[in-house]
């Protein structure tokens, strides 16, 4: 996002800020659109092994940060912007952690999406 630094070393809004959050929003609604529609359609249900329920809240909750971040910056809220972007560092190493353990585990079960299946 473009900010420029001011006098007195604050920061200004581009233009793009707008842009980027409502495109953070346009995207948010797309990944929970998308993953309605799987349990619409019977492909997901609650009978998952609590991992795979662990794996949505995290992932789903970098969706939020991501959203988040956005509209902060766009709002001139640099300080909080920045301090979440930390939160947001330690959020993406949990995500690495638990993408690899729910990944092995499916694995190990042979449990693949229907749109790998064997025809």
């Amino acid at each position: 996002m473009a900010t420029i630094l001011g006098i007195g070393g604050t920061a200004s809004i581009g233009r793009d800020d707008r842009f980027f959050a409502v495109s953070s929003l346009v995207m948010a609604s797309v990944v929970v659109a998308g993953f309605g529609t799987q349990f619409a359609m019977g492909r997901s249900s609650f009978a998952a092994p609590p991992i795979v329920h662990l794996h949505a809240v995290v992932f789903m909750g970098w969706v939020a940060i991501y959203v988040t971040q956005n509209w902060l910056a766009a709002a001139g809220r640099l300080d909080l912007h920045r301090r979440l972007g930390w939160i947001a560092a330690v959020w993406a190493a949990a995500m690495v952690v638990l993408g690899t353990l729910l990944t092995v585990m499916m694995v190990r079960r042979g449990a693949v999406p229907f749109f790998f299946q064997p025809v």
